[in-house]
């Protein structure tokens, strides 16, 4: 550049240019060798660059790894790596520069876009074994110094973890192939009665309220006074294996009388199998009265039940993520939407 021209205006120039062509020209002379390096200049260009990308889009298809770079306007930018992506599990993204896990998190790898450059380093204290600790990593750059910063946070396997020791709480539908449904998923602090009304609310929001909307629980007081709060046109039914267990039968021969009692469908049916169980069980055949036959049975309900007497499908649900219950919070629900996603794509 000219000495004519004011060196603002040349700082102004080079602030545009992209990072390969800075890096060449701190040859040309100390002065713009000392001014490229110059803090200031490092950070006001770091937010030029972070700025012009809105955000980063990588995915996985088949045995490939692709990334593409997106601006304001959704245009998309694939953005080429030396690096196999595919193999690659993103962790964060700062100021330009990502940080990927590698190896079953045995090591750390930074990369610069810009540059087409990557460094990698080792996780400290790593050990690969079936008890190992689980761990979770995360990478920012501190604003004010522009220092790359990892962080490392183990936790036992077999342990709550440093998370939360909340409850899970799940709302799923069955459809017309007796297939689940997954309607909602959410974590609060208990099963409380302030919990359980949120809880209705916010499923209120999704599903809204029926006179042909049936409700299957156990027998906690707080969800049936959340769904007579937040439900006043739908119907609460009793799961009848819960009921079982509140009843604490012993014999077998009990337990399968309870069921067809339960399952029978005509009113005669049910009254003399209710006749049976009082003469042999007269403590249960009160405790059922009390509850209301028409909460737990099929010949009294006033709505159509499909045979649903209990709350299986949402313990099927909670199966399927017991393992997972002591990840993040956030991680959890993704974990949960990748799981219902997948469901959905199969189906």
């Amino acid at each position: 550049m000219s000495d004519n021209i004011p060196f603002d205006i040349q700082m102004d120039i080079m602030n545009r240019l992209p990072v390969k062509s800075l890096l060449q020209f701190r040859t040309v002379s100390k002065q713009w060798k000392f001014s490229i390096n110059n803090f200031e200049f490092i950070r006001k260009y770091g937010v030029r660059e972070r700025n012009s990308c809105y955000f980063n889009l990588s995915y996985k298809h088949e045995n490939a790894g692709f990334m593409y770079s997106v601006d304001e306007n959704l245009a998309f930018r694939h953005m080429d790596s030396n690096l196999n992506i595919f193999s690659l599990t993103p962790v964060s993204l700062s100021e330009g520069v990502w940080c990927f896990a590698f190896g079953k998190n045995s090591m750390l790898l930074l990369w610069n876009p810009s540059i087409k450059k990557s460094v990698g380093i080792s996780v400290p204290n790593y050990t690969f074994q079936p008890d190992s600790p689980k761990m979770i990593f995360g990478f920012g750059i501190r604003p004010v110094t522009l220092e790359p910063t990892l962080l490392k946070i183990n936790y036992p396997l077999y342990s709550d973890g440093p998370w939360y020791k909340e409850t899970n709480l799940v709302a799923v539908g069955m459809d017309g192939n007796n297939q689940i449904v997954p309607i909602a998923f959410g974590i609060c602090k208990g099963e409380t009665s302030p919990c359980w009304s949120w809880w209705m609310s916010v499923l209120k929001e999704c599903i809204g309220d029926s006179p042909n909307l049936l409700f299957i629980s156990d027998r906690h007081a707080a969800i049936a006074l959340a769904v007579h709060n937040e439900f006043p046109l739908a119907f609460h039914v009793v799961c009848c294996h819960h009921l079982m267990m509140n009843l604490s039968l012993k014999s077998k021969k009990t337990k399968g009388l309870l069921w067809k009692i339960c399952k029978a469908y005509t009113p005669e049916e049910f009254s003399t199998e209710m006749s049976n169980l009082q003469a042999i069980q007269p403590y249960a055949y009160h405790k059922l009265i009390q509850v209301g036959p028409q909460r737990w049975s099929r010949a009294h309900c006033p709505l159509v039940r499909y045979n649903y007497m209990t709350s299986n499908s949402v313990e099927s649900v909670n199966a399927c993520i017991v393992l997972y219950r002591k990840l993040s919070v956030l991680k959890l629900a993704e974990t949960y939407r990748e799981m219902v996603q997948e469901w959905y794509f199969k189906r």
